[in-house]
C-alpha cells in the first residue's frame, strides 16, 4: 500500500463483545461502513480477533491528512 500524505494518523482501540453479540457488533459495523466512507482521508480500517479470547476485537484506523 502506497499513500502520500503530509501526515498518517493511526487510531488503535479494543472491543469487548458480550458473549453471543458479535453478530449484532458486525452488522452495525457494516451500517456505518458507508458514511467512513466518505471521508476522503480514511487509508486503512480493519478488525483483528485475538486467538486466545473470542470476545475481544482490535480496531485499526489510519487516515492521511
Amino acid at each position: 500500500m502506497t499513500v502520500k500524505a503530509e501526515a498518517l494518523i493511526g487510531l488503535l482501540f479494543e472491543v469487548t463483545l458480550h458473549l453471543g453479540h458479535s453478530k449484532h457488533y458486525f452488522s452495525y459495523v457494516e451500517k456505518i461502513r458507508p458514511e467512513l466512507a466518505k471521508y476522503s482521508g480514511l487509508v486503512w480500517l480493519n478488525r483483528y480477533q485475538t486467538l486466545s479470547d473470542d470476545c475481544s476485537l482490535l480496531s485499526l484506523s489510519i487516515m492521511g491528512k
